[in-house]
């Protein structure tokens, strides 16, 4: 079972830096795990999408702000369904000789990373944004697209563990939705 809070971005600091932190601190202290993997190990990933940010975990939420809302998320449609997606993610590549780069064919990246739970993904619409992270760039690209599920089990995986790198960033989260 997965949790989804719906919090709304005005009830967090303004500063992106700060958002791992202020999301963590919606859960108990004594999550799972040493300091560092507890976010991982409760599986906990976010994004902001426009004035709110989802949160997706498999603990509860226990210190809601104002206006925050969880519920709980149900398990993937049947294989064979067609879902609309909403990704949001750090599209970047590690070149051989050190370092990363952005990837310029964003539905072959994400299709990649999401082999053996959906195929058929047709990418619809993507908005690419530069935050900053303290240390470099942080490349942030929001992916929508159609897919078909193949593999519920394998879905519901990628769904709680999310997609590429930055996820203490606010990124990696997948949302499934019914197709229009």
């Amino acid at each position: 079972m997965s949790y989804l809070t719906e919090v709304p971005v005005r009830s967090l600091a303004a500063r992106f830096n700060d958002r791992h932190r202020q999301v963590m601190e919606l859960f108990p202290h004594d999550l799972p795990g040493a300091a560092k993997e507890r976010r991982a190990t409760s599986q906990v990933l976010f994004a902001e999408f426009g004035d709110r940010i989802i949160v997706r975990s498999a603990v509860a939420p226990t210190r809601l702000p104002d206006g925050a809302r969880t519920v709980t998320e149900s398990s993937s449609p049947a294989a064979g369904t067609r879902v609309s997606v909403r990704a949001v993610v750090n599209p970047i590549r590690r070149s051989r000789a050190g370092g990363v780069r952005p990837v310029d064919d964003i539905e072959t990246w994400i299709a990649e990373r999401t082999a053996g739970a959906l195929e058929d993904l047709a990418v619809l619409n993507t908005n690419r944004r530069v935050d900053h992270s303290g240390r470099s760039p942080l490349i942030v690209e929001t992916v929508d697209a159609t897919a078909t599920i193949t593999d519920p089990d394998a879905l519901d995986e990628l769904l709680a563990t999310g997609v590429g790198r930055a996820r203490s960033f606010g990124c990696g989260m997948i949302l499934i939705g019914a197709a229009a």
